[in-house]
């Protein structure tokens, strides 16, 4: 299996500055930090700490993940301005446009999370994509 088909690793949820320096050291290739309502939810400051760590270790540091849902355009973009992330991971009903403005106006890669419940979802993203999504109820897609 070639360099671009290896299974990647993201260790996600990640709260203390502590906590991100032992995952650093198991070579994880992303790390994730919850920015929607949850019990693992970093504050801003806190975000702004751990992502200025990650950028200090350079090119050995995992890439890091924000993980959203539902956010709006003027969110994304002041958490991006303050806490850099490589990834705009979002989980709920974004928009095409919502994706491609992080893309292009915020410079992040994104993933964007879709449920799939029928085969005719399942086909329909397959056409978008030009691949099948990986597992029929849930399929993660990357705007590269």
């Amino acid at each position: 299996m070639n360099e671009t088909n290896a299974a990647k690793v993201k260790i996600c949820g990640i709260q203390e500055l502590d906590l991100l320096k032992e995952v650093c050291t198991l070579q994880a290739d992303y790390v994730g930090f919850v920015l929607a309502n949850s019990r693992r939810r970093v504050t801003i400051n806190v975000l702004k700490e751990l992502t200025k760590y990650l950028k200090s270790l350079k090119s050995a540091a995992p890439l890091s993940a924000g993980v959203f849902v539902n956010p709006n355009a003027e969110e994304l973009e002041r958490i991006v301005q303050e806490a850099p992330l490589d990834i705009v991971q979002l989980h709920g009903q974004e928009s095409p446009e919502l994706c491609m403005f992080v893309k292009e106006k915020l410079g992040c890669k994104v993933a964007k999370v879709v449920s799939v419940k029928e085969a005719e979802q399942q086909q329909s993203l397959s056409d978008i994509a030009g691949e099948a999504p990986a597992a029929p109820s849930i399929g993660m897609s990357s705007l590269k």
